[in-house]
C-alpha cells in the first residue's frame, strides 16, 4: 500500500481517488502538471473559509518532478494533499474533493506541456510520539500574557488554531515560542519564499502585501495579538504574502515542527472524544466505520450558559445535539406552565427527529448550568452521507420509534424530488403541493379558489395579529409561523368568532375536520378513546391536522366551560400557503366599511384634541400632495447606474401601517435564487452574485425596513430607506434614516443619489475613501437644488445617512448623523464587538467646538447625555445630530454633511459580521448588546433570523421606554465567511 494511504482515512482515500479519475479524462493513470495545477488552484478556492490551505495565485507551473514520461501518477498527486487532509480534516477535505471532482466532470481539461516539481512541495509524513517540543525560557508576565492572548483572541485565526486546545497543551506552545525583535521596514515573510515559523506580534504593526492584478498591494494589517504565516505550520508552500515591519516590532515565533505536532495531537484526541459520543447514538449505530468517522468530523460544537435556550419548542429546526460536557433538561409548555419530562447529561443526545424532518420542536431544552453540545444538520449529513431515512432502513426492526418520522422522510423526499422534476421540465399544472403525513396526501388549491372575510373591530384585528407574532404555542406556530405581513392580514380578516357552550364537543375523535381553532376564552379539555389527555386555554390553537392533512380527527375537544374561540377552515388556510391571495388582493374583495379608530382620551382638553385633530388632518392632507408629484415619489432616472449589476432601494408608499415592511425597487439582471430550504429561514426573496471578495467563505445577509409608529392614527410613511448597489467587484450598502416633515423623502432620494455620486468621482474605485467624501458632498449639492426645483422646503427636514462600501477584502464605512454601523466576530471562540462609529451628537467635543466657533448656535443639554442645537438665544430648531443630509436651516451653525469614516482589511478567514442600521435599533440598544445578543444567533440560524431577533429585541425596549410609540427600523447585517451550502465561497446573497 502507498504510504499516503496510511495517513489519511478511508473517505478521504476515496475521495482522493475519485478526484484523480475525473482529472485523468483519457484513462491513462497519469495526469500532467497543468491538471495538477488547476485542481490546486480549485483546493484553494474551495477549501472551507476558516482554513487558509495556501493562496491560489502563489501555484506556479513550474518545477514539478514529473516521471520519464512527463506525468504524474496517483501516488504523487496523492501524497501532494496528504498535508491539505492535515489542516482541513475529513468534514471538510471530502467537502473539498467533491467540489473539484464536479469541477473537472463539468469541465475536462486538456493537458498543456511538461513541467518538474518545485522542490520540498510534497507534503511530508508526520509521526506522532517521535517529536518533543522545544523549551524556550521566558518571563512570568510573557507566558500571563501568551496565555491571555491564546485564550481570549482578538484574532479569529487564533482561536481557529488554539480555540479547542485544553490548557496544558496551549502551555506546551507557549513554552516553544521564542521571542524576536524586528528593526522597521524588514520583510519578515517573503512572498513566494519557503518559511518555517509562525509569528503572533507582541508589539509593533505589521503591514501584508501580496500580488493583485499584477501588482504588491496592502492587504492587511496585524498589530499586538493577531498572528500570519500559518502556512508554513501546516503545508510546506510557498509564502503567499510579503510582511513588513511598519516600525520597530516584537514577536513571538513558533517553528512549524513544534506547532504542526502539538495540533495534530490535540486535533487526534478531540476527534476519538467526539467519535465516543457518535457511536452512543442509537440513530448512528448501524453506520459503518468509515461513517461515523465521518460524520464525527462533521460534528460542530457550540456552548450554553444556565437557562439558555438550546433549542425551542415549536420552532422549525434541522439539528440533533449532543451533550459533551454539562447537563440539560426538557419542558413542554401547555396550559398548565412548562412542565420538565427528560434530563441530560454528558453523552446524551436529542433532536434526532430534526435529521429527518424540519418539524417543529416538541420541546425546549434548556441548559443546566454551563453546557457544551456537539451538534450536526440534516443537510450537511444528508450531503455526504445520504438521507438519514436510507441508513436507518438498513436495520429497520431497531428503530419503530422512527417509523413514522422515516414514512414521512420518504414522502417529503419523494415530493421534493417530483417538484424538481417539474421545474427541470418546466411544467406547471397550477396546482401547490401543501406537504404529506404519513402518506396522506394534502389538497391541491387552485388559482380559483376563493376565501371568506369575516368583519370584526379594529381592536379584535390587532389583538388577533400580536397573538399571533408572539405566540410560544407550538401548534399555532406550525400553521402560522411562515405567515408574511402580508399573509397574517388575510389569516386575521378571515378568522371566525364562534360561541362554544360548556360541555359542547367542537371536535369529535375520527370526525374528518374542517377547521383549526385559537381559544379566545375559556378551557378546553382534549380526549383521546374516553381518556383524558390534555387541555388548554386562551392564545392556544387546536385541530392543526386539518389544516395541513385529509387527516382525521385524532381527539375530541370538548369545551371544560362557556368558551369563545377563532375558527379558520382549511381551503382558507391552504389559499394562503399557496400564496394565491395576497392582503391586497383580500381588501379589493371586502365590501366591509373601514372600522372607526377608538376616540382620543376623554381627559384631554377640549380645545387641544381639536387642534391635534386639524394638525393630524393637514398633515395627511400633505402627504395626500405630495403623493400626488411623480418628481417626489417615484425613481430618479439620472441616478441610473449603468455600470451597475444589481440595485435595490425602497419604495415611498403611503398608508403603511406599524410593522408592515418596506415596498422595494429592484433593477439589474439577477433574478430571485431563493430555494425551497431558503423558505424556511426568510420572507423575502434571494439574490446572489460572485466577486472577488478576498474571503474563504460567502457573505450572507439579512435585510428589514419596516414601518414605526408616532400615534395610532400615524399617516407619515416610513421615513427609513437602504440601498444595496453591485458595481463590478464592489457592493456598496446604505441606511437612511429621514426626520422632519419631508424626512421621508430626504431618504428616499439619497438611496438613490449617494451610490449614484460614489461611483461617478473620479476617485473611484482606487481612492474609496475620496469617493465616499465626494458622494456624500454631492447629495447634499443635489439636495439643496432638488428642494429649489421643486418648491420644497428643507430647512428642517433632513436625514441621517451610514453607507459601507465592500471590495476586495477592503470594507470602508462613512457616516453621518446617528445611523449607525458595528463590526463583530460571530466566531464561537472569540465573539463580541471590534468597532462601532460614533453618532454625531453636538455634545461631542470636536462637534461641539465647530458649532460654538460660528458665534449663531447654542449647544443645549437638556438632559444627562442628550444634546440639542439650537439658534442662539432661541429653542429652536434642536436638532440632535452635528452632521446630516438636509437640514439647510442649521448650515449656518456649523452642521455639515462632510462625513467620518474608518476601514478595516478582513483577513480571508475572519469571521466578522457587520450591522447596519438606522436609529430605531439603536435608540435603546448599545452596539456590544446587539453584538452579544446576535453571534450565536448567526452561528446557529444565520443572517435572516438573526436581524429579526435584534430588531424584536429593540421593539421591546421601545415598548419599554416609549409605551405605543416605535421609531421606523431598518436593519442590514452581512454575515461573513459563511459556510452557506447552497453558495460558493465567493458569492454574496442577500435576503430581501
Amino acid at each position: 500500500m502507498a504510504e499516503w494511504r496510511k495517513l489519511l482515512s478511508a473517505p478521504a482515500v476515496e475521495h482522493v481517488e475519485k478526484v484523480f479519475k475525473a482529472i485523468d479524462v483519457d484513462a491513462s493513470g497519469a495526469i500532467d502538471s497543468n491538471e495538477f495545477f488547476e485542481a490546486q488552484k480549485l483546493l484553494a478556492k474551495v477549501a472551507p473559509p476558516e482554513f487558509n490551505v495556501f493562496d491560489p495565485e502563489a501555484v506556479e507551473h513550474d518545477d514539478i518532478d514529473t516521471d520519464a514520461n512527463g506525468l504524474i501518477d496517483l501516488d504523487e498527486f496523492a501524497a501532494s494533499l496528504v498535508g491539505v487532509y492535515d489542516i482541513l480534516g475529513d468534514r471538510h477535505f471530502g467537502v473539498a474533493m467533491e467540489r473539484i471532482q464536479q469541477a473537472f466532470a463539468e469541465k475536462p481539461l486538456k493537458r498543456q506541456g511538461r513541467a518538474k516539481r518545485r522542490a520540498g512541495y510534497t507534503a511530508e509524513r508526520m509521526v506522532i510520539g517521535e517529536y518533543k517540543a522545544p523549551v524556550h525560557a521566558k518571563p512570568a508576565e510573557d507566558s500571563v500574557k501568551l496565555m491571555a492572548t491564546l485564550t481570549n483572541p482578538v484574532d479569529s485565526k487564533l482561536a481557529m488554531l488554539f480555540g479547542d486546545m485544553s490548557t496544558q497543551a496551549i502551555k506546551e506552545i507557549i513554552d516553544a515560542l521564542e521571542v524576536r525583535e524586528i528593526k522597521e521596514g524588514t520583510d519578515l515573510i517573503a512572498s513566494g519564499e519557503f518559511g518555517d515559523f509562525f509569528y503572533i506580534v507582541k508589539t509593533g504593526q505589521f503591514d501584508l502585501f501580496a500580488q493583485r492584478d499584477g501588482t504588491m498591494v496592502k492587504v492587511w494589517e496585524a498589530g499586538p495579538g493577531y498572528c500570519f504565516g500559518e502556512q508554513a505550520l501546516l503545508y510546506n508552500a510557498p509564502r503567499a504574502a510579503t510582511v513588513k515591519a511598519a516600525g520597530d516590532a516584537v514577536v513571538w515565533a513558533l517553528e512549524r515542527e513544534a506547532f504542526r505536532h502539538l495540533v495534530i495531537a490535540n486535533r487526534m484526541k478531540a476527534f476519538e472524544q467526539k467519535k465516543d459520543f457518535a457511536c452512543k447514538v442509537p440513530i448512528f449505530q448501524d453506520l459503518s466505520n468509515e461513517e461515523i468517522a465521518t460524520v464525527v468530523e462533521l460534528l460542530d460544537t457550540e456552548d450554553y450558559s444556565e437557562g439558555e435556550a438550546i433549542i425551542e419548542q415549536g420552532e422549525i429546526d434541522d439539528k440533533m445535539f449532543i451533550i459533551e460536557s454539562g447537563e440539560a433538561y426538557a419542558a413542554i409548555s401547555g396550559a398548565e406552565g412548562e412542565v420538565i419530562v427528560k434530563e441530560y447529561t454528558r453523552g446524551d443526545f436529542f433532536g434526532e427527529i430534526a435529521l429527518l424532518l424540519g418539524t417543529p420542536r416538541a420541546a425546549t431544552v434548556y441548559a443546566k448550568g454551563d453546557c457544551t453540545c456537539l451538534y450536526i444538520d440534516r443537510e450537511t449529513f444528508r450531503r455526504v452521507l445520504g438521507p438519514i431515512q436510507e441508513v436507518l432502513k438498513r436495520n429497520v426492526g431497531s428503530y419503530q420509534q422512527y417509523a413514522d418520522a422515516i414514512q414521512q422522510a420518504d414522502d417529503m423526499e419523494k415530493t421534493e424530488q417530483e417538484k424538481e422534476d417539474r421545474a427541470s421540465s418546466k411544467e406547471n399544472d397550477g396546482a401547490t403541493q401543501v406537504g404529506r403525513r404519513r402518506g396522506v396526501a394534502a389538497e391541491k388549491v387552485t388559482q380559483e379558489a376563493t376565501i371568506t372575510i369575516v368583519e370584526k373591530s379594529e381592536e379584535d384585528k390587532q389583538s388577533l395579529r400580536e397573538l399571533i407574532r408572539k405566540t410560544s404555542d407550538a401548534r399555532m406556530k406550525i400553521c402560522f409561523g411562515f405567515l408574511s405581513d402580508e399573509a397574517l392580514e388575510t389569516v386575521v380578516s378571515a378568522l371566525a368568532h364562534r360561541d362554544v357552550p360548556s360541555g359542547e364537543l367542537i371536535i369529535k375523535q375520527g370526525d374528518q375536520g374542517d377547521f383549526f381553532y385559537i381559544c379566545k376564552t375559556g378551557k378546553f379539555e382534549f380526549i383521546k378513546d374516553e381518556v383524558a389527555v390534555g387541555s388548554c386555554g386562551p392564545g392556544m390553537g387546536f385541530g392543526e391536522l386539518a389544516m395541513l392533512y385529509s387527516h382525521p380527527r385524532a381527539a375530541t375537544v370538548k369545551a371544560a366551560e362557556d368558551s369563545t374561540v377563532w375558527a379558520l377552515d382549511r381551503q382558507t388556510f391552504l389559499v394562503i400557503k399557496a400564496g394565491l391571495v395576497t392582503a391586497g388582493q383580500l381588501a379589493s374583495r371586502s365590501e366591509s366599511a373601514a372600522v372607526e379608530l377608538p376616540s382620543e382620551d376623554g381627559k384631554a382638553e377640549e380645545t387641544a384634541a381639536a387642534s391635534a385633530a386639524s394638525k393630524m388632518a393637514a398633515l395627511k392632507e400633505k402627504i395626500a400632495e405630495d403623493f400626488k408629484r411623480p418628481s417626489l415619489v417615484t425613481p430618479c432616472e439620472k441616478f441610473v447606474i449603468e455600470s451597475a449589476n444589481f440595485q435595490v432601494f425602497g419604495k415611498v408608499s403611503p398608508s403603511q401601517k406599524f410593522k408592515m415592511d418596506k415596498e422595494l425597487e429592484i433593477r439589474g439582471n439577477m433574478v430571485d435564487v431563493g430555494s425551497a430550504e431558503d423558505a424556511l429561514n426568510t420572507w423575502g426573496k434571494k439574490y446572489s452574485w460572485k466577486i472577488d471578495h478576498g474571503l474563504k467563505g460567502a457573505v450572507v445577509g439579512g435585510t428589514l425596513c419596516q414601518k414605526g409608529q408616532k400615534s395610532a392614527d400615524d399617516p407619515t410613511p416610513n421615513q427609513d430607506n437602504y440601498c444595496i448597489t453591485v458595481v463590478q467587484q464592489a457592493v456598496i450598502y446604505g441606511v437612511c434614516d429621514g426626520h422632519g416633515p419631508f424626512g421621508h423623502l430626504v431618504s428616499y432620494r439619497l438611496v438613490q443619489s449617494v451610490p449614484h455620486f460614489i461611483v461617478k468621482s473620479s476617485k473611484w474605485p482606487k481612492d474609496i475613501e475620496g469617493a465616499l467624501k465626494e458622494g456624500f458632498l454631492a447629495a447634499q449639492d443635489d439636495l439643496k437644488q432638488f428642494s429649489k426645483t421643486e418648491e420644497l422646503n428643507l430647512d428642517a427636514s433632513g436625514s441621517s445617512g451610514t453607507f459601507m462600501v465592500h471590495i476586495h477584502n477592503a470594507l470602508y464605512f462613512a457616516w453621518i448623523g446617528d445611523s449607525r454601523v458595528t463590526l463583530g466576530s460571530w466566531n464561537r471562540k472569540a465573539p463580541g464587538l471590534k468597532w462601532e462609529s460614533a453618532e454625531h451628537s453636538p455634545g461631542l467635543p470636536t462637534e461641539k467646538e465647530r458649532l460654538l466657533a460660528t458665534g449663531k448656535g447654542d449647544v443645549i443639554e437638556d438632559f444627562p447625555g442628550h444634546w440639542r442645537l439650537n439658534i442662539k438665544g432661541a429653542n429652536y430648531p434642536g436638532l440632535t445630530m452635528s452632521r446630516v443630509f438636509g437640514d439647510f436651516a442649521c448650515e449656518q451653525l456649523g452642521v455639515i454633511a462632510e462625513p467620518e469614516q474608518a476601514h478595516f482589511l478582513v483577513q480571508p478567514a475572519d469571521q466578522w459580521y457587520v450591522i447596519l442600521a438606522s436609529d430605531g435599533i439603536w435608540e435603546f440598544l448599545e452596539s456590544e448588546k446587539a453584538i452579544e445578543l446576535t453571534n450565536k444567533k448567526l452561528r446557529m440560524k444565520g443572517p435572516v433570523d438573526s436581524t429579526k431577533f435584534v430588531t424584536d429585541a429593540a421593539r421591546r425596549r421601545w415598548e419599554a421606554m416609549e409605551g405605543s410609540y416605535c421609531d421606523d427600523i431598518t436593519c442590514i447585517m452581512l454575515q461573513l465567511n459563511m459556510e452557506d451550502k447552497n453558495a460558493a465561497s465567493v458569492e454574496t446573497s442577500l435576503f430581501l
